[in-house]
């Protein structure tokens, strides 16, 4: 099968046959790929459906011990049943890119073409009833994993902003709302639940992968803090602008 990007070869090791892998998002510690795979076959042949394939930059994350985090904090997501309509199915693997290189940690998705929430303009995300309506109920069930996690803030959901650093997150949670997230898209389609808001990180952060000095740990709580009542105010905000419909 063709391959025009060069950053993942023609021939190459991953599990799967694919074609036309293009870039479209790229971060300090991963990089996400569309890819056209091959995922059924059927009495007419082999089916291709466009997939996000996220290849993870770090090498600890191509340990299998680490894979197995992730699936298990994408499971430990998937168990709340409000939010995990809002989470699209994921498959965590390890594998090379090619027979010379070392191996990385990937995940596949089914390609939701859409937008991130922050890329749509605010008036034209709060003057849709439905939009509103999934906006709010997203809201309310990432309140409660939110509040889930208090006991143990390092697996707090990653609704961070654009931007890296712990003032950036902070001043975005005290001055922002949730709605300016990267991992939060908007999509062109409902998926199997009906539901075109879809949280699109699903692997467990690098910085609750180890122990945590106390410091840290603080931060990480405070993170948590701060988002709690970031969504809380979102939360109010929405119920607000839909009493107006």
């Amino acid at each position: 099968m063709s391959n025009n990007n060069l950053r993942i070869p023609a021939e190459n090791s991953l599990p799967f046959k694919f074609a036309d892998a293009t870039t479209i998002g790229e971060g300090k510690d991963s990089v996400v790929d569309k890819i056209r795979a091959e995922v059924t076959e059927t009495q007419s042949g082999v089916e291709l459906k466009d997939m996000a394939l996220k290849e993870m930059k770090r090498e600890e994350y191509a340990d299998i011990d680490e894979m197995k985090k992730s699936k298990g904090y994408y499971e430990f997501l998937k168990q709340f049943p409000e939010f995990g309509k809002f989470v699209p199915e994921t498959t965590f693997f390890v594998a090379k890119k090619t027979e010379g290189e070392k191996p990385h940690g990937y995940s596949i998705q089914k390609f939701l073409p859409g937008r991130r929430l922050f890329e749509v303009p605010k008036q034209e995300l709060y003057e849709n009833k439905e939009n509103l309506a999934q906006l709010l109920e997203f809201a309310k069930a990432a309140l409660q994993v939110i509040e889930a996690c208090e006991k143990d803030t390092n697996l707090t959901p990653d609704f961070g902003a654009s931007g890296s650093g712990f003032r950036n997150q902070i001043m975005t949670g005290l001055l922002n709302s949730p709605r300016h997230t990267t991992n939060v898209m908007l999509t062109d389609f409902p998926n199997e639940s009906g539901k075109k808001i879809s949280f699109v990180d699903v692997g467990i952060r690098t910085s609750a992968r180890k122990e945590k000095p106390v410091v840290k740990q603080i931060i990480s709580e405070l993170r948590t803090y701060v988002l709690k009542k970031q969504f809380e105010r979102w939360i109010r905000e929405l119920e607000q602008r839909l009493k107006k419909f």
